[in-house]
């Protein structure tokens, strides 16, 4: 219990009983000291080394492995199709190298390298594997430090987007970070351009918005025509009017709406429309 709590030293007495004095109650006999070192010795075991990972064996992989449900496919899957997390079975038994559901991951795409059946098991020589979970980690550690330049006040808990409108390869020049503060009859969000970075073009049809500049200078294009808004300034988007931002400097500013909804913003790129995988959606970003 003492080593579970973090103690790093321990002491014990130990004693041997003679005619004139006996063993005192806190004190261990030397039949009992090591008893009491095998006993630290199997709790450090247990405990594991704060720097380290457990490494499991073969037979404990397999047998986790055997007892998480696996991933089928619940329709054809053909070469270079995407697996579809929302669109899978999981289900036991699970074969050897299957895919199982602590591998699915919003981090992590899977591609199909042949043809899948439907109800077929997914295995791993059957994908190709895109994980994004760096270069996401690198993108969040950037955007923190802007925010945290600007002085902006933040919402702890808020949900924050990811905005990668040509994939997350090309999102220093074209994307956002967007942290939703609240979405009512009114909507209230925090939007981070890092320098050099350009939201594209998109209008709205039901969405009013006016854009207040915390940090930097925010170069707004409005139907073609472009200004350059200081900090401090606000700039009003009424519905139907092209909009793109970017910066040259890095910009923090306040996004004030009317309620968002999400099948209200058109771009004038149709490839971005059919990006599904445009955003990624944290949680706990501020942690």
């Amino acid at each position: 219990m003492a080593l579970a709590k973090g103690a790093v030293i321990l002491e014990k007495h130990v004693g041997v009983p003679t005619s004139a004095w006996p063993l005192n109650a806190y004190s261990a006999s030397p039949e009992q000291t090591p008893r009491w070192l095998d006993a630290a010795t199997e709790a450090l075991d247990a405990l594991g080394e704060p720097d380290k990972r457990y490494e499991p064996s073969e037979n404990e992989r397999a047998s986790l492995g055997s007892l998480r449900r696996g991933v089928f496919v619940t329709k054809p899957l053909e070469p270079g199709q995407e697996l579809d997390p929302s669109k899978v079975l999981l289900a036991l038994p699970t074969e050897p190298e299957q895919l199982t559901a602590n591998d699915l991951s919003k981090y992590i795409q899977y591609y199909a390298s042949e043809q899948i059946p439907a109800l077929g098991g997914v295995l791993r020589s059957h994908v190709r594997m895109v994980d994004s979970r760096v270069r996401v980690y690198q993108i969040v550690q950037r955007v923190k430090r802007l925010l945290l330049e600007s002085r902006a006040t933040l919402f702890s808990h808020a949900e924050v987007e990811i905005s990668h409108h040509y994939g997350l390869d090309r999102f220093e020049e074209v994307g956002a970070t967007i942290v939703n503060v609240i979405n009512r009859a009114y909507c209230k969000k925090l939007i981070a351009l890092l320098p050099g970075q350009r939201h594209p073009e998109q209008h709205h049809k039901q969405k009013e918005e006016t854009f207040h500049v915390l940090f930097g200078t925010l170069r707004v294009t409005l139907d073609g025509v472009s200004r350059d808004i200081p900090t401090e300034d606000v700039v009003t988007v009424e519905r139907g009017v092209r909009h793109e931002f970017s910066t040259d400097t890095g910009t923090v500013f306040e996004e004030i709406s009317s309620t968002h909804y999400k099948d209200d913003s058109f771009y004038t790129d149709p490839a971005i429309g059919q990006n599904q995988h445009r955003k990624t959606l944290l949680r706990y970003f501020f942690g």
